[in-house]
């Protein structure tokens, strides 16, 4: 971006601050392209070799540090836009419904295709796809 190689990119807000992307755009557009996907993870043989409570309390904590993972990238996105907007004059766009619709419309096809290739890797894409947008519907803020 900053040669003027490339005019943009897709990526999570919080760049604009920690990769400090905020120096070389101008504006964001208010789009929600992309979820972001938190995890632990573990070597197969290391996790066996934990005590059985030790697996257990890690397994039980799931729940919370996934409330905590996303309360925490929320709320550090609000901070990035800030931040850039503060420091960097970085403008946030939001686009009309219509636009937003003619957007949804052209990756309609992208997505249909990553999910189609992922149920043939025998994984439930479309059950997860459904749930997701379930969820987000259910915790989107008016």
């Amino acid at each position: 971006m900053q040669s003027g190689v490339i005019d943009g990119y897709v990526s999570s807000r919080e760049g604009l601050m920690d990769f400090q992307y905020a120096r070389s755009v101008k504006y964001v557009t208010d789009y929600p392209m992309t979820n972001a996907f938190l995890l632990a993870l573990m070597n197969r043989q290391r996790w066996e070799s934990l005590p059985e409570d030790v697996q257990q309390v890690i397994d039980e904590l799931g729940a919370e540090m996934a409330y905590f993972a996303g309360d925490y990238l929320d709320n550090h996105i609000e901070t990035s836009l800030a931040w850039a907007a503060e420091n960097h004059g970085v403008e946030t766009l939001t686009l009309s419904e219509e636009e937003a619709a003619r957007w949804a419309e052209k990756l309609e096809p992208i997505n249909e295709e990553r999910l189609a290739k992922v149920s043939e890797m025998g994984l439930p894409a479309y059950e997860f796809y459904s749930r997701m947008m379930e969820l987000i519907e259910s915790y989107q803020q008016p």
